[in-house]
């Protein structure tokens, strides 16, 4: 019952940015009608790029979980600083609003 109520927020939030940025993106997509070819071209040089991750892993002698604890890391870094940068918005806006 919980995954599903937690699914249903998901989906949710996801029409509603879709709502939200599907304007945006069709007003670029009519300006510039050739910008689909070149978005094309860069999703393709991305997945080729991607597959070689492993072999430039291999290759380099970096063990795959040394990776993932890098990213473990960044992620954690970047949650703590996003958790602070909130903090401090949020008792600038009780300030704002304190009589």
């Amino acid at each position: 019952m919980v995954n599903a109520l937690i699914n249903g927020i998901f989906k949710l939030i996801l029409n509603l940015a879709n709502i939200i940025a599907k304007p945006f993106i069709l007003a670029v997509t009519v300006l510039f009608p050739d910008v689909s070819i070149y978005l094309g071209h860069i999703t393709n040089y991305l997945s080729t790029m991607v597959q070689y991750v492993p072999l430039l892993l291999d290759l380099s002698m970096i063990p795959r979980g040394a990776l993932v604890l890098y990213f473990d890391y960044l992620i954690i870094k970047y949650s703590i600083h996003l958790v602070q940068q909130a903090f401090s918005f949020g008792i600038k806006i009780y300030n704002y609003f304190k009589p």
